[in-house]
């Protein structure tokens, strides 16, 4: 027996420059019963990885991005290295070897974009050489093998200015744009696992507990392939909302129809590794898109600081480049907020 466990989480939902990132990971989890408590990957994991960076053990970190991702004022380190080692040796594990960000965008399945500044190339690794990727990839192969855990999907979803507005402007709410982007996820997981036991862990979308109403409508789009869903809600409070999503005969055919379990909470990267994942994940790619940014600027405007395209550096920035970018440009790099 096995069950599948999977996580979703965005980066780049507030900034006023740059793409909403959306990633997903998933791993099925042998010797484990429908019925089990959720498997603790980080415990099942523990020889390869930890929650914190500068491991003495020199074991992978896996953590919200938030707390991985490193100052800009680093002299020795690049900013991202604790999030690029291990989302790279994750990678690694299930046959990717992106030696930059062109290899790495198109494994996560993510789309580049028709702007110029969505254009460029950024080599990787950026901290460290490609051979210690190796080495941690190996580690976490044999950590994952003993404890019978196998890599299934990493990728991200990549919401650009111009679909991001038109999201905004369609529905008159930025929460839809997140939740567009892990309704697909949720769809795509859905048809690739199908009869599969799942439990999809996301993190809570603003303050809100009732998320029926999405997964009808997210579900709905595949009845065709999938023979019809249904979304039962089996709790919805202030902790957790879980939702039990059932299947036609479309989903399995024959034997065991699996169950698909949806549950969304507040810092759910703090409880389970996959959304843990997705977050550094979704961080990186919204990372190296902004480097591509910062560098085609650079190139255009000449001397500009880079900026990270959160509110208010974003401003000092658009300030800076002033009227050397003409009005119909400033309205495609910027994000409704």
């Amino acid at each position: 027996m096995s069950v599948i466990v999977a996580g979703v989480d965005e980066a780049g939902y507030g900034p006023l420059l740059g793409p909403l990132c959306v990633g997903v990971t998933g791993f099925r989890v042998h010797g484990w019963s429908p019925g089990d408590p959720a498997p603790d990957l980080w415990r099942l994991l523990r020889p390869a990885v930890c929650e914190k960076p500068n491991d003495p053990k020199q074991r992978l970190p896996v953590a919200d991005s938030k707390k991985l991702k490193g100052s800009n004022q680093l002299k020795r380190r690049h900013p991202l290295c604790h999030l690029e080692r291990s989302v790279l040796a994750f990678m690694r594990t299930m046959g990717v070897d992106a030696c930059d960000d062109c290899g790495l965008f198109t494994a996560l399945g993510v789309a580049c974009g028709d702007e110029p500044w969505h254009a460029g190339r950024v080599a990787l690794p950026l901290d460290g050489p490609m051979e210690r990727v190796g080495i941690d990839a190996a580690m976490l192969r044999r950590a994952m093998f003993e404890a019978g855990v196998e890599p299934l999907v990493m990728r991200c979803r990549v919401v650009r200015e111009a679909a991001f507005n038109a999201t905004v402007r369609r529905t008159g709410t930025k929460a839809s744009t997140t939740m567009g982007a892990v309704a697909a996820h949720l769809r795509q997981a859905a048809l690739t696992w199908r009869g599969e036991h799942v439990r999809f862990v996301c993190d809570r979308l603003g303050g809100r507990t009732r998320y029926g109403g999405v997964l009808e409508r997210a579900f709905g789009k595949i009845d065709g392939r999938l023979g019809g869903a249904t979304v039962e809600a089996l709790e919805e409070t202030e902790r957790v909302s879980v939702y039990e999503i059932r299947f036609g005969a479309g989903v399995s055919g024959e034997g065991d129809g699996g169950s698909f379990r949806v549950l969304f909470m507040p810092e759910a990267e703090r409880q389970h590794l996959p959304v843990a994942l997705a977050s550094m994940t979704a961080k990186l790619v919204r990372e190296l898109a902004m480097a591509r940014f910062n560098a085609y600027w650079a190139g255009v405007l000449g001397e500009i600081k880079p900026t990270a395209g959160y509110t208010t550096d974003a401003r000092r920035w658009l300030t800076e480049a002033g009227d050397r970018i003409d009005p119909g440009t400033r309205s495609r790099l910027m994000r409704i907020s």
